[in-house]
């Protein structure tokens, strides 16, 4: 914010000095909110993770790469995913980050280009279980948690919605939900987790937790933009198509140069 020294409140009263004044007050009104980029989304990581970690995530250091050497500056948060949805949808931040592609999400949201591809949801179960999913029936009285808010498939959605497996599903809100189902995993407080591959693989890894891989969610849309991890705008954000291209530009030069498949492995993945 600019402030006027002492005695200088008066200093707009010709009609130069006028001119001046109202140029940089409009400048200044104009310029702040759209010089910042503001991305919402839950702990995801290795797609995205601690805002003040050196590592933030894949597509957060995609994002900050976009902004480089522009005014611009990125301010990305962690919240709960229904949280999230809701302040972009009302335009009270920018971006989603993380969110797949659907029919129906593709008429609330416009997507950048697919930022990564989406490994599996898989079920994960304590090293020394048993336990393994061969289809909705094998989840029957059996402890699940899952993130409240996601979307998994359609008959896992199906399933998760029918009142009489309510009972056996934890569903859990906050910022870091994926920490905090893997704390009662370990704590046999559910028996089956369900997230999506790379995010339990990475944060099991980081926490040297031992985990068995237990099946996963079959996906008859393999290879098509359902499977891609993006960046998302609602439809209402003015300035949404903005930040999509220059995102999608960084993103090609990233992939053109080399630096693309670096970024990944960074973060333990595969190109």
């Amino acid at each position: 914010m600019i402030h006027l020294g002492p005695g200088r409140e008066d200093s707009c009263g010709g009609s130069r000095q006028m001119l001046l004044c109202g140029l940089l007050a409009a400048f200044i009104s104009s310029g702040v909110a759209a010089d910042t980029l503001k991305l919402r989304a839950d702990y995801w990581c290795p797609y995205n993770c601690d805002p003040t970690s050196e590592k933030p995530g894949v597509l957060i250091e995609i994002a900050q790469k976009a902004l480089e050497g522009t005014p611009h500056q990125l301010d990305y948060q962690l919240l709960n995913w229904s949280r999230a949805k809701l302040e972009a949808e009302m335009t009270q931040a920018h971006g989603l980050v993380g969110m797949g592609w659907d029919e129906e999400l593709a008429q609330k949201y416009q997507f950048t280009l697919p930022l990564m591809d989406e490994s599996p949801w898989c079920f994960y179960v304590k090293a020394r279980e048993n336990w393994r999913y061969t289809g909705l029936s094998s989840l029957t009285g059996v402890m699940l948690g899952v993130v409240n808010g996601y979307g998994y498939t359609p008959e896992m959605d199906e399933f998760l919605s029918v009142p009489a497996n309510r009972p056996y599903v934890v569903s859990l809100s906050g910022d870091r939900p994926i920490k905090n189902l893997l704390t009662m995993l370990m704590l046999s407080r559910i028996q089956v987790l369900l997230d999506e591959r790379n995010v339990v693989r990475y944060e099991a890894s980081e926490k040297g937790l031992n985990l068995k891989e237990a099946g996963c969610l079959n996906d008859d849309s393999e290879n098509n933009q359902a499977t891609k991890v993006y960046i998302t705008f609602s439809r209402d954000d003015a300035g949404g198509a903005r930040w999509i291209r220059r995102i999608n530009r960084k993103l090609e030069a990233l992939q053109q140069n080399g630096e693309y498949a670096g970024l990944l492995k960074r973060y333990g993945l595969s190109p």
